[in-house]
């Protein structure tokens, strides 16, 4: 009994002392792995169950100078597919009715997505930034059903509160948060926010656990931009070129508003044009900014700046007679009047009145080429005008006089033999509505830092140089007056404000021939004369309607600019303009308060069945700003219509397709 007590005593103790041993190893093993090789076992764990992405902040905002959103950045989702778990996961459902219920969500041909998944991997886009419906029905798809291998990745969507107002101007963003075009492609690097890296967990097989991502929390560091631009002339200019073009039978044509004592760009408008939030098929002369890009022949706008080059020269003055057979011989070429008549004698005040071509190619030879060319360019012409846009042209002039002949300079004298960009011929003409004084135009006011700080200020004139003398500058802007109430730019003339400006009809030029039976018809000028506020060129190109003449087609549309803006602007009626007009002229305009004059309680007018354009010009003139949700035709608005409201308040619409 003793023996095998202690036989099994001896079992025992060998039992425990290889229990301990292996305990010792398995101590000194855990050890090893805690201690010696724990960080790079554990750097091997996350490089195998992590997937790593580049996640790009969201861009700065896009303001007008009263800080209205034109252009936002909003977080969204979009839809990626892991084709090897949609094979996998074949037994609770096929790949085939997978597609079949996500394809139509998405408005994705199915056998197109069938292919996405064919080609195999771990990771292919399906459609990047969703809609809020879609989300909601893929969730209810996941929701209701055994759907596998579809998840979301969080991105940033660039939107358009304003839709296709001044698209050219802010230009758009692509899948890869590129700007194309306009500011959005200028200030891209500006406007751009950092990149971080997102993080998703997956399985041994490479399979994103639980079929999401880790929502991170974007970091805002985009810096913001405020235009000049201001969004309430922006839309009365695009209502007045959107009528021009349906009254006119055309589809291209410019407007640009500037205020001319400072250079200041207030509105920017470009025919045809498209909306950046619907990308899907866009023409690619929707993308052209007609206001820096369209190199055209003036016509009689440039015999203004050739008038103030005269008159600053001392070749000819206001009072001085001239004689108009209606015709003049030049080089052997023979130039006529637009409307083929013979004036008899005529000042060269009227000369300027009634755009009188044989007047003007006189005064251009006394001139001759050198000064031509050289007054050209001291008015900016062939020469960038430094817009912070890019794609700007420089438009043509002849090198110098020795280039010239005496038909060359008549010629040139009209506003022919030259090409110029509606932003160079409004910059010359604003000068004489300045003193002289030429200033660099400016789209940009102010870019902030994501906190608010201000990171640049744009807001100082930056000057040229002097075009001609104060003095001159005045006497032309006297001249240009008359054109507007006793010549033909009558159209422009607006009751109870003194207009000046100048009419232009050019036939319209391509490839360096003229183009028979079309034209270019425009009109550029300033108001008030006393204190010019607001300058204005409009160039219709190929009207097709009842004329083609610029104080036909264009003046109307600048009046109605001119008209709309000041009342805005609250410039009220010069009282000795309207005891100048005619009897049934003779009426005094209301001046239309802006959002910011208004004060205590106000009547929310109906914007229903209006477009967004006329719905926030009738919200503004009662003193109320929008918020815009959808696109089309105003449906509803959350603040009852004819109720009262606190001035400045903002009325969401809702938009909706025609």
């Amino acid at each position: 009994m003793k023996k095998t007590n202690l036989q099994i005593n001896k079992r025992t103790n060998k039992l425990i002392f290889f229990l301990v041993f292996l305990l010792i190893i398995a101590v000194g093993r855990l050890a090893w792995l805690q201690i010696v090789v724990g960080d790079d076992l554990t750097d091997k764990f996350h490089n195998m169950s992590m997937r790593e992405y580049k996640l790009q902040s969201p861009r700065g905002g896009i303001y007008d100078r009263n800080g209205r959103e034109l252009a936002i950045s909003i977080e969204t989702k979009s839809l990626f597919v892991d084709p090897k778990v949609v094979m996998e996961n074949a037994e609770n459902m096929s790949p085939q009715e997978a597609v079949s219920l996500i394809a139509p969500i998405v408005n994705m041909a199915p056998e197109e997505l069938m292919k996405l998944i064919e080609r195999g991997g771990q990771f292919a886009w399906v459609k990047r930034h969703l809609e809020t419906n879609e989300i909601e029905r893929i969730n209810e798809v996941r929701k209701n059903t055994k759907i596998k291998g579809f998840a979301y990745y969080p991105e940033v969507k660039r939107y358009y509160p304003l839709n296709s107002v001044a698209a050219q101007v802010l230009g758009f963003v692509n899948q890869e948060d590129k700007g194309i075009i306009g500011v959005e492609n200028m200030y891209n690097d500006i406007l751009k926010g950092s990149v971080t890296m997102q993080k998703v967990t997956v399985d041994n097989y490479g399979r994103t656990i639980g079929e999401s991502v880790h929502v991170p929390k974007f970091i805002r560091d985009g810096k913001a931009i405020y235009l000049t631009i201001d969004s309430q002339i922006q839309c009365i200019a695009e209502a007045a070129m959107d009528e021009a073009m349906t009254v006119n039978k055309t589809n291209k044509g410019t407007i640009i508003v500037i205020d001319p004592k400072t250079g200041e760009i207030l509105a920017m408008v470009s025919r045809p044009t498209f909306d950046p939030n619907k990308l899907d098929k866009l023409e690619n002369d929707r993308l052209i900014v007609n206001g820096i890009t369209h190199g055209y022949e003036p016509g009689s706008t440039f015999k203004a700046v050739v008038a103030a080059m005269a008159i600053e020269e001392k070749v000819v003055s206001p009072n001085e007679v001239f004689h108009d057979s209606g015709y003049i011989k030049v080089s052997g070429h023979t130039m006529k009047n637009w409307d083929g008549k013979g004036h008899g004698n005529v000042t060269f005040t009227d000369i300027i009145k009634n755009s009188l071509n044989t007047g003007f190619a006189q005064v251009g030879l006394r001139l001759g080429g050198d000064r031509l060319i050289s007054y050209a360019k001291k008015f900016g012409f062939g020469q960038e005008t430094n817009i912070e846009m890019p794609g700007e042209e420089r438009g043509f002039l002849f090198r110098s006089a020795r280039d010239m002949v005496d038909s060359d300079i008549a010629t040139m004298s009209i506003g022919q033999s030259i090409l110029v960009t509606p932003i160079q011929v409004l910059m010359a003409v604003s000068s004489l509505a300045n003193e002289g004084v030429l200033l660099q135009p400016r789209i940009i006011r102010e870019i902030k830092n994501a906190d608010g700080s201000v990171y640049e200020s744009h807001k100082e004139n930056i000057v040229v140089r002097q075009t001609v003398s104060a003095e001159t500058a005045n006497t032309m802007k006297g001249l240009l007056e008359k054109v507007i109430s006793e010549g033909g730019g009558s159209k422009a003339q607006i009751p109870g404000y003194r207009v000046a400006g100048k009419t232009g009809t050019a036939q319209k030029v391509e490839k360096g021939v003229y183009k028979p039976g079309e034209y270019i018809a425009s009109f550029v000028g300033f108001a008030p004369v006393e204190n010019p506020r607001l300058a204005v060129i409009v160039v219709i190109d190929t009207p097709s309607g009842n004329s083609y003449y610029g104080g036909q087609v264009a003046a109307p549309v600048a009046k109605k600019i001119l008209h709309e803006s000041m009342r805005y602007l609250n410039i009220l009626p010069n009282e000795t303009a309207i005891t100048e007009l005619p009897r049934n002229e003779r009426q005094t305009p209301q001046a239309m308060p802006s959002v910011k004059e208004k004060k205590g309680l106000v009547t929310v007018p109906d914007v229903r069945g209006k477009s967004m354009k006329e719905a926030m010009r009738a919200l503004m003139t009662a003193g109320l700003t929008m918020i815009p949700e959808g696109t089309g035709i105003a449906v509803s608005q959350d603040i009852t219509p004819f109720s009262s409201a606190q001035a400045g308040s903002a009325v969401r619409v809702r938009f909706e397709p025609r």
